[in-house]
């Protein structure tokens, strides 16, 4: 069984990222605005190479993505 979708919109998550997503290689979508994420989208997302949807506006989060994200 794959985890494909991380939904969690307008929940008021706080804290971070976790860098250990990039492990979870067949994720398609992650939904995580409205929440308050801070700090930076972690390089290693880059290795989420089959995502379709990616949206976390409307968190505190700094930086840009990460060069080789596709």
């Amino acid at each position: 069984m794959w985890l494909l979708f991380i939904i969690f919109n307008k929940n008021d998550i706080i804290g971070t990222l976790p860098n250990d997503w990039k492990e979870l290689t067949n994720l398609e979508g992650l939904g995580l605005y409205s929440n308050q994420l801070v700090g930076t989208i972690p390089n290693d997302f880059k290795e989420l190479t089959n995502i379709l949807g990616f949206f976390l506006n409307d968190n505190k989060l700094t930086g840009t993505l990460p060069n080789d994200f596709k």
